[in-house]
């Protein structure tokens, strides 16, 4: 049991960041999303290998653009412990010397320069990053040649689509997305867990009577499925004291439980599933909940939380 408790806090502090794709970070104060990309090149190909990234995630963005203080501390906090020197962002004097724009063409209002920077060194420094001097753990802003200047990193920045990916269903009354697991996708509930994870998502919080009616609807008879559909929620730590799968408590919530349960029985039901209506219990056809061993292989309903 131990095991299982470890890997649930796991699932709990892992918990999929609302709004980014899978490997992005949010920035909860300006709800963009950034990553680094590994691959190192002038800023014209990383402005080419942002875009790319950021369409084929779903979003709409390019090169990181800062405006503000708290964007620039943001980014930097994700850079400070990384060995590169140098991350392309998309400021730019390229149609105007000493005349910053971002990618998308607007002003840049914000910066962040090294002393004496921008210095346009030999006239031929157009393009901004964020530069790690020689034995110094400081980063800030210089202008670096576009195409000759060493080759860098890129920070990427997009602000996330509020579409579904393909394949999910959206609840259109709240913005979040679901994905019921195909035919023949059993897991135990950690397996379950960290595939729904594996997606960038997590197991359903159903803790609304219009987010439980919405999947209950979803679910489509099944006449292999004679138990039901895992969801976020277990009490493995604590017997009858549930948590959703994000660490809050169901206790004073939603709940819509099966009577006479949770039940705990024989001591081994600690995560929770939606019922089948082929389940062979009784008062069923609500497709209530019910505790189950988190052992049993099942379908499992895995959800994309509203984007903040």
């Amino acid at each position: 049991m131990h095991w299982l408790i470890l890997i649930a806090n796991f699932l709990i502090i892992g918990s999929v960041q609302a709004g980014c794709p899978l490997g992005w970070t949010k920035n909860p104060d300006s709800g963009y999303c950034y990553k680094v990309l590994k691959k190192q090149g002038n800023w014209y190909s990383a402005k080419d290998n942002c875009k790319s990234k950021v369409n084929n995630d779903g979003g709409t963005g390019g090169l990181a653009k800062i405006d503000s203080a708290q964007e620039n501390e943001f980014v930097k906090g994700l850079l400070k412990n990384r060995k590169e020197t140098g991350f392309w962002m998309g400021a730019n004097d390229i149609l105007r010397e000493g005349s910053w724009v971002w990618e998308d063409g607007s002003p840049v209002t914000f910066t962040d320069w090294y002393r004496r920077e921008p210095n346009n060194y030999k006239g031929g420094e157009d393009c901004a990053a964020w530069y790690k001097l020689p034995n110094s753990s400081e980063l800030k802003w210089a202008d670096v040649n576009c195409n000759r200047g060493r080759k860098l990193a890129a920070v990427c920045q997009m602000k996330a689509s509020q579409r579904c990916p393909i394949g999910w269903i959206e609840n259109p009354e709240t913005g979040v997305c679901y994905k019921i697991s195909d035919d023949g996708d059993t897991l135990n509930w950690v397996a379950a867990a960290l595939k729904c994870q594996a997606l960038g998502s997590q197991l359903a919080i159903l803790d609304s009577e219009e987010e439980d009616t919405f999947v209950k609807a979803l679910l489509i008879p099944d006449e292999e499925n004679l138990e039901g559909w895992y969801i976020g929620a277990q009490d493995i730590d604590n017997a009858f004291n549930f948590l959703w799968i994000d660490g809050t408590p169901m206790e004073d919530g939603y709940t819509n439980f099966n009577e006479g349960e949770p039940n705990n029985l024989g001591g081994i039901e600690h995560c929770a599933i939606k019922y089948s209506k082929n389940a062979i219990f009784p008062g069923n056809q609500e497709l209530e909940w019910n505790d189950v061993p988190c052992n049993l292989e099942l379908p499992y309903i895995c959800q994309i939380p509203i984007p903040v």
